[in-house]
């Protein structure tokens, strides 16, 4: 087993590489459970099924026969060791169970039911996101504005609006979208997002300001001969979609150049989330629209799109522990000073009525006698 995870970088995609070292057998092999993965599974994660088992076979440096459950543990430390997100330690686990799955009939007794393998059933991000994170409209917006290239803007402003993910909105197909009414349209995403590989169609947040931009890009692709399933396809392969590494390199760039640091596209989902998150504590939207419209259930929904409660809860604790609770020397002394000289004023004041008071009933008194006298 090699002393650490072999990393296979999205950008650079070294997969192809290890599997030319494969002998013409294990090649077979990792070929075969490829195509096996996609009677479930997109064709995008059927590639990663394969990356996976590349990678596996590699670590190992042993024929696919040979491997047993020390080979298992072993690469469940390197992974471990390796620090992924809980998302990512998910799935590498997932398509190596499934690969040793696929390949020993004998795989419960040989890999003891996989019981090392342990699934984490509340994952949460590497790179938490902070309420400070989240993008607010104003600066979506801006980021819109200043994107001059019409596929960046329309990927930008569909992944924004449809509060997708961004290989949702990488894969998106022309057919997913119901462009039936000119004003709105609406997407149908089918999201394979668990260990089943199983398909479950949800309705994406419809799209408006999105609609000008998918017809302009869809013009321009008709006037320059490009035909192609996808809405965002790669430039030199048509059959398949825009590279995540393409995306990602495009995403930073743009919102260094706006915002002053580099962000990831996961956020505009993200922002998206937040806002009906919002909507649906002000008992504007139905907690239940929300969550068919993210593809979440309802307690990833709380958990994930809640920064604003807890951006909200801060100010109050400011608010209430700080300002009330809490007070500095120094502004406690300063406040003591306030409040004599109020209380000074207020003395004075009173004086001041009392005075004219007295002035007061000394005139009544001699009007008074004034009045008798006549």
């Amino acid at each position: 087993m090699m002393n650490k995870l072999l990393v296979f970088d999205t950008n650079t995609n070294p997969t192809k590489k290890y599997y030319e070292k494969l002998s013409h057998e294990d090649k077979k092999i990792v070929d075969r459970f490829e195509a096996n993965c996609k009677i479930t599974a997109s064709i995008s994660r059927a590639k990663k099924a394969k990356s996976n088992a590349i990678r596996f076979l590699v670590m190992a440096n042993k024929k696919v026969e040979s491997i047993n459950l020390q080979d298992l543990k072993d690469f469940l430390l390197k992974l471990k060791e390796a620090k992924f997100s809980d998302y990512t330690n998910n799935d590498i686990k997932n398509y190596v169970q499934r690969f040793l799955k696929e390949q020993f009939r004998d795989w419960s007794e040989r890999f003891n039911n996989f019981e090392d393998i342990k699934y984490d059933s509340e994952p949460s991000r590497k790179e938490k996101i902070s309420p400070e994170d989240v993008l607010t409209k104003e600066q979506v917006e801006k980021l819109i504005k200043t994107e001059s290239d019409l596929i960046w803007k329309t990927f930008l402003v569909v992944q924004y609006e449809g509060a997708l993910r961004t290989g949702e909105t990488r894969q998106l197909l022309w057919s997913q979208i119901d462009m039936k009414d000119l004003e709105v349209y609406w997407l149908t995403i089918t999201s394979k997002k668990n260990r089943q590989g199983k398909g479950k169609d949800r309705i994406a947040p419809p799209l408006s300001q999105a609609v000008f931009f998918l017809n302009e890009l869809k013009k321009a692709q008709q006037e320059q001969g490009i035909k192609s399933l996808y809405v965002f396809p790669a430039k030199h392969k048509l059959n398949m979609p825009i590279s995540s590494g393409m995306v990602n390199k495009w995403f930073s760039r743009l919102t260094k150049k706006v915002l002053g640091k580099a962000k990831t596209n996961y956020l505009l989902r993200h922002s998206k989330g937040e806002s009906f998150h919002v909507l649906v504590r002000d008992n504007k939207m139905s907690k239940e629209n929300a969550t068919q419209m993210m593809g979440h259930s309802e307690k990833m929904f709380d958990k994930t799109y809640s920064h604003t409660d807890k951006k909200l809860l801060k100010e109050t604790l400011k608010k209430q522990v700080l300002d009330i609770d809490y007070i500095s020397p120094e502004k406690k002394s300063e406040l003591e000073k306030k409040v004599e000289e109020l209380i000074k004023e207020n003395i004075e004041i009173k004086k001041e009525g009392i005075e004219t008071r007295r002035l007061l009933n000394q005139v009544l008194r001699q009007g008074t006698e004034v009045i008798g006298k006549i």
